[in-house]
């Protein structure tokens, strides 16, 4: 599902607030990392990512983005905040599923 860009901005402030565990993809120019960590914080546009191997500070203005919240049952993730720009770039935030 499309959402705008406040409503990113709030499910990555409850994701904070929560202290969700997040796998974090990203693709810039080529270059691609995965991290595992949480949002430390979210500054106007900014999403900051903690995670042990350091921070990663990603821009989300001018991005498209995609919501889902509703994955395949085997899924280890129980929502996921895709941002795509058009020049190619894109972050993935999957929150990990709860175990119970």
């Amino acid at each position: 599902m499309l959402i705008d860009l406040a409503n990113a901005v709030s499910r990555l402030n409850a994701w904070r607030e929560e202290k969700t565990s997040l796998q974090v993809y990203v693709s810039i120019k080529g270059v691609c990392a995965d991290l595992w960590g949480a949002v430390q914080e979210v500054q106007g546009t900014v999403a900051e990512i903690r995670s042990d191997s350091g921070t990663l500070r990603l821009e989300l203005r001018g991005g498209l983005f995609h919501w889902q919240d509703d994955p395949p049952s085997p899924s280890n993730f129980a929502a996921s905040l895709l941002v795509e720009f058009r020049n190619g770039e894109r972050f993935l935030f999957s929150a990990l599923r709860e175990i119970r």
